[in-house]
């Protein structure tokens, strides 16, 4: 928790995700930052991956040290979500199969049980 009182008045020179109060020089606007490249918004992601939504009533620039912070846990959360992508195929892949051998034993044993039942006829 915050042991000083911000005030409206403030909002112009903290940082709109850790609320530490900079020069403004330093302070980075929110609203015109991509990341990776330029591919994606700076504000889609904190949108997307906290409770942050836009609001031209909250502050409106972010500190760099939260910028390198925010990158790092996108591409962090991305990467998590590839691997998982590539462990449902993986698996997928693995249960298809299953099932597949599944219904070959099932033919074969049908073709065996008619084979039985022609030889004693």
């Amino acid at each position: 928790m915050y042991e000083e009182v911000l005030t409206t008045e403030d909002f112009s020179t903290i940082c709109r995700t850790c609320l530490i109060q900079y020069d403004a020089e330093t302070l980075l606007d929110i609203q015109g930052i991509y990341l990776l490249s330029g591919e994606v918004k700076l504000m889609d992601i904190l949108m997307k991956y906290t409770t942050i939504e836009e609001s031209e009533t909250y502050p409106q620039h972010i500190c760099t040290h939260c910028l390198v912070r925010t990158e790092e846990a996108y591409t962090f959360f991305e990467k998590c979500n590839e691997s998982n992508a590539i462990l449902s195929q993986i698996t997928e892949s693995v249960i298809k199969e299953m099932e597949t051998e599944d219904r070959v034993d099932v033919s074969n044993l049908r073709a065996k049980v008619k084979t039985k039942q022609s030889l004693k006829l």
